[in-house]
């Protein structure tokens, strides 16, 4: 734990070892593509996944394997500890909540709380899931389908069997259409959109101070 801010003094950046400098860690194929058509929206500087981030999966009944504390393994029960990858890593999770006032899952409480002690950018969906982000009308576009949803419904209930079975694909379709103007009118996203590039270019001193 305290070689970490020695490192951070020393310039030491992952990009030294041929690693993007931050990581942003979601659930699966979907989050990435959403994420990054959001930060392609709202960035000024052009952020571009490879370079300036990477995107990584861990699955999302995996958060129970999986830890965000700079403690060892050892202390957080051989929990596998996403920082020592990459200590500029936020993390991304899925609410599942049925409704507003649902209590957070137990792994998804232990990840924000050692996110919030190590001051690490968390993400847990306002809504259900990610998708609860994006227009419903852009799913009606490419699935033709008249559906009706709310923040808190599952899709895989209401008649989107044919997006959950394909979603790396329909994901693509459906992020095309997604606007500037739809992530600034969604506070919450934009919030987190926000957090999510902040962390990234607190990430990537150098290259940004070269692009100003």
């Amino acid at each position: 734990k305290e070689i970490l801010p020695l490192l951070n003094d020393l310039g030491c950046c992952a990009s030294d070892i041929i690693q993007a400098n931050s990581v942003i860690w979601v659930e699966g194929p979907s989050d990435r593509t959403y994420i990054n058509k959001w930060i392609s929206l709202i960035s000024k500087n052009e952020l571009k996944e490879g370079i300036d981030y990477s995107i990584m999966f861990y699955g999302g009944a995996l958060c129970a394997h999986i830890s965000m504390s700079d403690i060892s393994e050892e202390e957080t029960n051989n929990l596998i500890n996403l920082l020592s990858i990459n200590r500029h890593s936020a993390i991304v999770c899925d609410s599942d909540k049925n409704e507003s006032s649902s209590e957070l899952k137990p792994n998804v409480s232990r990840l924000k709380d050692e996110c919030a002690k190590n001051g690490k950018t968390f993400w847990v969906t306002d809504g259900r899931t990610i998708e609860n982000y994006v227009p419903i009308e852009y799913f009606k576009e490419v699935l033709k389908s008249d559906v009706k949803t709310d923040s808190y419904n599952e899709f895989s209930e209401i008649h989107f069997d044919k997006y959950n079975n394909n979603k790396p694909k329909y994901s693509k379709e459906i992020a095309e259409k997604i606007t500037k103007d739809d992530v600034e009118k969604n506070e919450g996203l934009l919030a987190h959109i926000k957090d999510m590039i902040k962390m990234i270019e607190n990430a990537n001193p150098v290259s940004k101070e070269l692009e100003k």
